[in-house]
């Protein structure tokens, strides 16, 4: 009988387990569906905001058939008032002074060999810190939270700056570094 008891314990705690797993997706679900409903710009992909993004990237994207070796480091500024897009001309977008995209920024600002430099350094990082995740260490999650914190501010370079700013930048040669620095016994 205790074997019964024991066994149909665990069922319940097994279907528990099951419904607060359900209960969060539900929520999660209706969170964002919420926030769509409440039609809050931040989280509207074709709100305003995104469309200044597109013109500015195309704008970016002119320069850079004009300049392909790039037009300098902090030049983007400079530049822009006789690429910008005439709709915006007269708004506060005609200071910007970054495209607003990782790759653009790297592209204009150092040229096809800086984007190259970049990207190997990329692949230096994610090597060397994917082949250290799965390793057994005390460094482990270390390893694992600089393999996120990266890809969230590469994904986060995609719609803003990056890497041009001091603490970013910062950042970034510290994962870096990390990453060729030899591994933890």
């Amino acid at each position: 009988m205790q074997e019964r008891e024991r066994v149909a314990a665990a069922a319940e705690v097994e279907l528990a387990r099951q419904g607060a797993q359900q209960g969060r997706g539900a929520a999660v679900i209706l969170g964002g569906m919420a926030l769509l409903a409440m039609n809050v710009e931040r989280f509207n992909l074709l709100g305003a905001s995104s469309g200044v993004r597109v013109q500015t990237w195309a704008s970016a994207l002119a320069m850079l058939r004009d300049h392909p070796m790039g037009v300098g480091l902090d030049q983007f500024g400079r530049l822009y008032p006789q690429y910008i897009d005439p709709a915006l001309a007269a708004t506060n977008e005609i200071n910007t002074a970054h495209p607003h995209n990782l790759l653009l920024d790297i592209a204009l600002r150092m040229g096809p060999l800086g984007l190259i430099a970049f990207g190997w350094l990329l692949a230096i990082f994610y090597r060397r810190m994917i082949a250290r995740a799965g390793q057994p260490s005390p460094m482990r999650a270390v390893y694992v939270g600089a393999l996120a914190a990266m890809t969230g501010a590469l994904v986060h370079g995609m719609v803003d700056s990056f890497y041009f700013w001091p603490d970013l930048a910062l950042a970034f040669w510290l994962f870096l570094a990390l990453a060729i620095w030899p591994a933890a016994e």
